[in-house]
């Protein structure tokens, strides 16, 4: 939906983005944030259509009106939130501190994702896929080509646990696998670099090729991965189906766990929106006085809005009753 130019006349001026703070831009704010400026230019269409304003005077007053119901409405969608955030911690508290998803590979626990608020969950999928948090802030979908990426990698490793042909598989994979597969030689099985070049290699490397391996300066293509595997299994010995096993349930457990965390990005970052707007801690106590004074300003609004209504069809325009009370006065 587009701001027209029928519209464009029935919006406030933008507000200054240097002057956005909690105060201009808060709860208790005047001005119309950008993300609301199209919903609210036709709301105030639909208030002045609805209430009959003719002419600036009453064009105004409905205007006036038409913030107020607005203002009104954000102080209930925060009350909203606020509810909404609460009733999660409380069943994610009741989850207690596992949470399980099932995979292909079995059941994966992890802490109860839920209960992440926004930036430790952007944290959490920065870790877990090497990306930056800037990232999924632009982009939150990208998350789940890194879930993809985890479930290829798993398929990988359970193909080998069937004797799938390493050569057979893609530069993208082998690179992963081959990672690992260094990585493991070289920290869990204590071998040298020369022994692990040989094994990557088929043969006896230069002295710069081992250079290059020791400090991670070589990717693993699909015609290297066969001599990794042959040289870990060799040294895994009757644990090699289990090691596998279990980089193949890493592996699947970290796809779950990105896309656990990537659907609760959007509503975490509707919650936070709306938080935003939250204002500080003795600022709460005003809430209700704040409402009211909404209320008054809306019905204020209407009555004039009213008044004119009744002069402009040559009815009476009677002005405000004034009551004295008086505890002494008879009865």
């Amino acid at each position: 939906m587009k701001i027209t130019e029928q519209s464009q006349d029935v919006l406030p001026p933008e507000p200054d983005p240097r002057a956005s703070n909690a105060a201009r831009h808060g709860l208790g704010s005047e001005t119309v944030p950008t993300w609301e400026r199209e919903a609210y230019a036709v709301h105030v269409q639909a208030v002045r259509a609805s209430s009959g304003a003719q002419g600036y005077l009453q064009e105004r007053l409905a205007d006036r009106a038409a913030l107020a119901l607005w203002r009104l409405d954000r102080v209930a969608r925060w009350e909203a939130g606020r509810l909404e955030t609460e009733q999660r911690r409380f069943f994610d508290h009741l989850r207690s501190t596992k949470q399980e998803a099932e995979s292909p590979y079995g059941s994966v626990a992890s802490s109860p994702l839920d209960a992440r608020p926004l930036r430790e969950s952007m944290r959490a999928l920065a870790q877990l896929t090497g990306e930056s948090v800037t990232a999924f802030v632009s982009d939150p979908a990208s998350a789940e080509h890194y879930a993809q990426g985890y479930d290829d990698e798993a398929a990988a490793w359970e193909a080998l646990r069937a004797g799938a042909d390493p050569a057979s598989y893609s530069n993208d994979t082998a690179a992963t696998l081959g990672v690992e597969l260094l990585t493991a030689l070289q920290e869990e099985w204590n071998l040298n670099a020369g022994r692990v070049a040989r094994a990557l290699l088929g043969r006896k490397a230069t002295r710069q090729e081992a250079q290059d391996i020791a400090d991670w300066n070589y990717e693993v293509g699909p015609g290297d991965l066969g001599g990794l595997v042959t040289e870990a299994a060799r040294l895994a010995g009757a644990a090699w189906d289990h090691w596998l096993m279990t980089k193949q349930y890493e592996a699947s457990s970290k796809a779950i766990k990105i896309r656990m965390i990537a659907a609760r990005l959007p509503a975490l970052l509707q919650q936070e929106l709306a938080q935003s707007t939250e204002p500080k801690t003795p600022d709460l106590e005003k809430i209700t006085r704040y409402e009211a004074h909404l209320e008054r300003v809306l019905y204020r609004a209407l009555h004039e809005l009213e008044a004119a209504r009744r002069e402009r069809q040559g009815q009476d325009t009677p002005g405000p009753v004034r009551m004295v009370l008086d505890e002494r006065a008879d009865p």
